[in-house]
């Protein structure tokens, strides 16, 4: 039995080390306190900022590629964004920005990456643009997305693509 054993230790030594092999140089990275998910590196920053600080803060932080504050393709992603909020703050019970808004056409809401806008999970009876001065999109776990005044100071999540 124990040679089975050892026989099977040995054997899933050697195939970790044959299926990773190819990977090292090509595998994809994030920086340091960056969440690895599907091709793209996400960052919780908790200082408060306006929709524009935060997205230039995002651009900042780029080593390779481009950062941005984060887009959502997907439900699965918008819960990822979550559990880092959590993660890092132990509460879900916080507004953060997205990168949704339509500063250049009324109604016409984009990301600041440029990607499509496929996956949106706007809260009842959003968006109503207040006040004809809510350009920009935070988000709130529980309730759904909200279009608020671009000026309002809130955390948030950047993305931006792996490094190889």
């Amino acid at each position: 039995m124990t040679f089975l054993s050892i026989a099977f230790a040995v054997f899933l030594v050697g195939f970790a080390s044959v299926s990773g092999a190819g990977c090292k140089p090509n595998c994809p990275k994030c920086p340091p306190l960056w969440t690895f998910y599907d091709g793209h590196c996400y960052r919780f920053f908790g200082a408060t900022k306006t929709f524009r600080e935060a997205e230039k803060n995002c651009q900042r932080y780029v080593q390779l590629g481009e950062g941005h504050l984060v887009s959502l393709t997907s439900k699965a992603e918008e819960e990822l964004v979550y559990m880092i909020l959590k993660t890092s703050v132990g509460t879900l019970s916080r507004e953060m920005w997205n990168g949704l808004n339509d500063e250049k056409r009324e109604g016409t809401f984009v990301w600041t990456d440029g990607s499509d806008l496929s996956y949106s999970n706007w809260a009842s009876r959003q968006p109503d643009n207040s006040g004809n001065r809510q350009d920009c999109v935070c988000m709130r776990s529980g309730t759904g997305w909200n279009d608020v005044p671009c000026t309002s100071r809130m955390s948030y999540v950047c993305k931006m693509l792996t490094t190889k």
